[in-house]
């Protein structure tokens, strides 16, 4: 239990540096996914298809994430959440990058940004439970 609480603290204390850039990380990754938007109906001609449907559809979870988590007071919703964005954005992106590479690469950052968030959760979550099973 106690080396639970070790690595769990270890985890949230050299990820903490995250919480200091969350916003005007999100607000670059938006931009870079709006973009990959745009290029994709540029490439068709001012029109949707099916690559610009995906796209919105990756924009829409990431929009409602804090809605589907609960307002982050979840952390076991929250881990969910980033699974649920870190399998749409690879999926989204696989499928872009057969049709339009640069905006499949515009997608990517989304992924490892929520790995991150991911790590981080799980550590926190490891040090909840390491914390409330001492007692």
């Amino acid at each position: 239990m106690k080396t639970e609480l070790i690595n769990g603290a270890k985890v949230v204390k050299r990820l903490s540096w995250i919480d200091r850039v969350i916003m005007p990380v999100w607000v670059f990754l938006t931009l870079l996914i709006f973009l990959a938007f745009y290029l994709v109906i540029l490439e068709e001609d001012h029109t949707w298809n099916q690559y610009t449907y995906r796209i919105l559809y990756l924009i829409i979870i990431i929009w409602l994430y804090p809605l589907y988590t609960l307002g982050f007071t979840s952390l076991i919703l929250g881990i969910a959440g980033n699974i649920l964005v870190v399998i749409s954005a690879f999926y989204v992106c696989l499928y872009t990058f057969t049709f339009l590479p640069i905006a499949a690469l515009l997608i990517a950052p989304l992924i490892i940004w929520e790995i991150l968030g991911l790590i981080i959760m799980l550590g926190k979550l490891r040090l909840k439970r390491a914390k409330t099973s001492d007692y």
